[in-house]
């Protein structure tokens, strides 16, 4: 018996001593916090739509924005998405207790006035000293009291019925747990979407930097081609090269000062009838002002070099202009000739 009760007063002492010294275990944080989302609460009446990458830039821009203003109010997303929480649907039955809104006398604020029902019985639960009935000099009876900028009046019979103590039993408690579903539920479905949403804009972005680099190395490369290669000098025209170019193999002689280009030698069987067809086509007013000169670049040019300025065809696909025999390889293979009616003068 006395070793026990000598172990237990030795015990005793310890644990005093351990509990005096040993600091008290901290208090678990509070994860719940109704206030930081109000379900009761709403600006916009017109519901917002949801997110999606269909939508245009200029759309999501805007909706992300609305999304942002409902979280900074710590409105509920779901019930502004199109959801209909509980709370609110309660609350219209609390404010039928009453005959109508209550008057605000006098507001102070710059926003307007609202003030609800709810306004009132909660200021009459936390103030109820301040809410008391006063004598008005039309000999009524009413309660008048200061909440939210304004000065609000309320008659008797409501305060009567808000000192009896029911209305406050009707207000439904914060949060409800169906609404936090639907909060919830809401909440991983735009999740999702914005997730889709920021996956493409990445995708976008990343396209863009790269077109964007190539189309600045396209043109960083044409205009270090045409700072280093030298101009084109227009030659003279001689009868050889007129032969050459024509591909006339018969030998037939070519008159000084010639100049034929774009046509066909392989579909004429006699060179002199041959070069009457090129002559009158010389003659046409329309071939433009510049095709002798023009005629005289592509003499000087090899087979698959570039023609500059390009012919009109090949300027109007937006195709590459390359010397072919007569013509350039575009007008041959639809058995056309090269026409420059569109040059201009600072082209050349």
């Amino acid at each position: 018996m006395s070793s026990s009760s000598e172990l237990k007063r030795k015990r005793s002492p310890s644990n005093d001593v351990h509990g005096q010294s040993a600091a008290p275990p901290p208090k678990a944080p509070k994860t719940h916090n109704h206030l930081q989302i109000n379900y009761l609460a709403r600006q916009n009446k017109e519901d917002l739509a949801l997110a999606s990458t269909q939508d245009t830039m200029p759309e999501i821009i805007e909706l992300l924005a609305q999304y942002h203003g409902v979280l900074e109010r710590h409105e509920s997303l779901a019930c502004n998405l199109g959801a209909r929480p509980l709370g609110p649907i309660l609350i219209k039955r609390f404010e039928r207790l009453f005959d109508g809104p209550p008057k605000v006398v006098k507001s102070h604020g710059k926003e307007g006035s609202n003030i609800t029902w709810l306004d009132v019985v909660e200021f009459a639960r936390n103030k109820p000293e301040q809410f008391t009935l006063g004598q008005m000099s039309e000999g009524l009876k009413v309660c008048q009291f200061y909440t939210k900028q304004c000065r609000v009046q309320i008659s008797e019979e409501d305060f009567v019925l808000i000192e009896s103590g029911i209305p406050q039993k009707m207000i439904p408690p914060q949060p409800i747990v169906e609404d936090e579903e639907k909060e919830l539920g809401t909440l991983e479905i735009l999740e999702e979407k914005l997730a889709k949403i920021c996956s493409l804009a990445d995708q976008v972005a990343a396209r863009t930097r790269q077109l964007n680099h190539r189309i600045k190395g396209r043109k960083q490369a044409i205009l270090d081609r045409r700072a280093t290669e030298p101009s084109i000098s227009v030659r003279q025209t001689s009868p050889s090269n007129v032969a050459l170019m024509n591909g006339n193999n018969q030998g037939a002689a070519a008159p000084a000062g010639f100049v034929a280009v774009n046509a066909r030698p392989q579909a004429e069987s006699n060179g002199a009838e041959y070069s009457k067809t090129v002559s009158a086509e010389k003659e046409k007013p329309d071939d433009g002002p510049f095709k002798a000169e023009m005629v005289s670049r592509m003499e000087g040019l090899g087979k698959g070099e570039r023609v500059l300025p390009p012919c009109d065809r090949c300027r109007r696909l937006h195709m590459d202009c390359l010397k072919n025999l007569t013509a350039c390889m575009g007008c041959t293979k639809k058995h056309a000739k090269c026409s420059w009616r569109e040059v201009r003068e600072d082209e050349l």
